[in-house]
């Protein structure tokens, strides 16, 4: 079995615009700056897509810093979570926190499972409420401020849910 946990099921570059949108919202950046952040972010796209040798000076100051991320961003772009899941060839987990706001429930885990279940892989969707993209309680909206919090620990809840899902495909 395979257990699939806060995973995209959609492309990157669609999740990071939503992720923009979100944490401009969150820190209250007008509309125009969130818009501004979205064409920056467009624009390293598709630089990192055209794969050509990255040059200081060839590039955008502004946008030449992401030159360390950008083979893992490209990897990235080049596999998309719903044509992975679809051939599979085992039971799968899609395990969500219903506060993560780095993949969406709705947007990535619901695709997930739909593509799963579209290519006629056995698939079980498990939302787990309260639980944020670490599968860590929170109380109201997660913030990636609470992901440095050391006191914060996995929810049981989900370990079990991992368990009870595994030990079904094992019996």
């Amino acid at each position: 079995a395979l257990v699939l946990m806060a995973s995209p099921g959609r492309a990157i570059d669609d999740i990071v615009v939503d992720q923009i949108v979100d944490q401009g919202r969150k820190v209250g950046l007008s509309s125009n700056t969130v818009d501004s952040q979205i064409k920056q972010f467009k624009d390293y796209v598709e630089l990192v897509r055209a794969d050509k040798p990255w040059v200081a000076g060839q590039i955008p100051d502004h946008l030449f810093v992401g030159a360390r991320g950008r083979r893992w961003f490209q990897e990235h772009l080049a596999r998309r979570g719903d044509a992975l899941v679809a051939a599979v060839q085992c039971p799968v987990l899609v395990a969500q926190g219903s506060q993560d706001f780095q993949v969406s429930p709705s947007k990535d885990a619901e695709h997930l499972v739909a593509a799963a279940k579209a290519a006629g892989v056995e698939v079980t969707y498990a939302l787990l409420p309260d639980l944020d993209h670490t599968f860590k309680k929170v109380q109201g909206e997660s913030t990636i401020a609470q992901y440095y919090d050391g006191s914060r620990h996995v929810d049981p809840s989900f370990l079990g849910t991992v368990t009870d899902c595994l030990r079904q495909r094992m019996s």
